[in-house]
C-alpha cells in the first residue's frame, strides 16, 4: 500500500459493510456493495490523486516560474501584466481542484449514500497509523517544500505579484500543519510499537 492508498478512506462496519469517504470527515460516506467495487474505486481514484499532485506540485510551479520569467524578460513589469499572471496560475490552481473534486465525485454516482460519517479524530488517526516510512519521509519533504516556497513569496512581496502573498502564506500554513501531522504520526506509531512491547 503506498501514499496515495492511504488518501483514500475507507471504513468497515462490524457486519462487514464496507463505507468509503470521498471527501474524508467533511460530508457523508457511500455504502461499497462489494470489496471488487471497493478496489475499482481505489485504483480510480489514486489515478485521479497522482495526476491532481502533479499539477500541485510540478505543472503549477513550473508554469508559475515560466510566466514569470517571461514578464521579466520582456520588461512586463506593470502591475496589470502581474494581475492577470497571478490570476491565470489561481484559475489553473482552481481548475485543478475542481476537476479532482469532480473525478471522485463522479466515482460515487451509482453509490448509495450512508448516514453515517467520520470523525476528524477517527479520519487522522487512521491516515497517520497506516503510513510507513517512505509515506512519513515524502510528507516531511512536501511540508518542508510548502513551507520554504511559500515563505519565499510571502517575505519577499516585491518580487511576486502582490496577489500571491495571501498564497504564499496559504502555502507556508500548509507546510506547517504536515509538520505538525508528522509529529502526530510518529508519536502515534510509536505509542503503538511500545504498546506492542
Amino acid at each position: 500500500m503506498n501514499y496515495f492508498d492511504k488518501r483514500i478512506t475507507f471504513k468497515t462496519k462490524e457486519n462487514g459493510e464496507i463505507i468509503y469517504y470521498p471527501n474524508r470527515f467533511f460530508g457523508k460516506g457511500f455504502i461499497v456493495p462489494s470489496l471488487e467495487k471497493k478496489q475499482e474505486i481505489q485504483k480510480s481514484v489514486k489515478h485521479f490523486y497522482k495526476i491532481y499532485f502533479f499539477l500541485v506540485i510540478v505543472v503549477i510551479p513550473v508554469i508559475a516560474g515560466i510566466s514569470a520569467g517571461i514578464i521579466i524578460k520582456m520588461g512586463l513589469r506593470s502591475d496589470i501584466w502581474k494581475l492577470l499572471d497571478a490570476l491565470f496560475i489561481i484559475a489553473f490552481s482552481l481548475g485543478s481542484a475542481g476537476w479532482f473534486q469532480k473525478s471522485i465525485a463522479r466515482v460515487t454516482q451509482e453509490l448509495t449514500k450512508s448516514n453515517e460519517s467520520i470523525s476528524v479524530w477517527e479520519s487522522l488517526t487512521d491516515s497517520a497509523l497506516s503510513m510507513n516510512f517512505i509515506s512519513l519521509a515524502f510528507l516531511g519533504a512536501a511540508s518542508l517544500y510548502a513551507a520554504f516556497i511559500g515563505s519565499g513569496i510571502a517575505a519577499y512581496p516585491l518580487n511576486h505579484p502582490w496577489i500571491f502573498v495571501p498564497f504564499g502564506i496559504f502555502m507556508v500554513i500548509l507546510g506547517v500543519l504536515g509538520g505538525l501531522f508528522l509529529v502526530f504520526a510518529i508519536i502515534l506509531k510509536v505509542k503503538k510499537y511500545v504498546s506492542n512491547y
